[in-house]
């Protein structure tokens, strides 16, 4: 379970610092994962998708412990490639 966590945190920091051709999903360099990043009016939400079949649907992007809840008011600000 914590090698997921490790995995999909990457994808998400590749995503922010990247800055992907797509403006709103991130493809592995062999095509097989593909992770979508999305928001609406709830907060910012990821998928991920192998082999073009969806492994992980519509979930809130955030941590939540038991002091802190870091998904509440989680936004974009914006988006720029370069």
């Amino acid at each position: 379970m914590k090698k997921f966590f490790l995995i999909l945190g990457v994808f998400v920091l590749v995503y922010l610092f990247v800055r992907p051709s797509s403006l709103n999903q991130l493809n592995s360099p062999n095509k097989t994962l593909r992770l979508v990043i999305s928001q609406d009016g709830e907060g910012v939400f990821y998928s991920i998708e192998k082999n073009n079949k969806m492994i992980i649907d519509d979930s809130k992007l955030g941590i939540e412990t038991d002091q802190f809840i870091f998904s509440d008011n989680l936004s974009l600000k914006g988006i720029s490639h370069s």
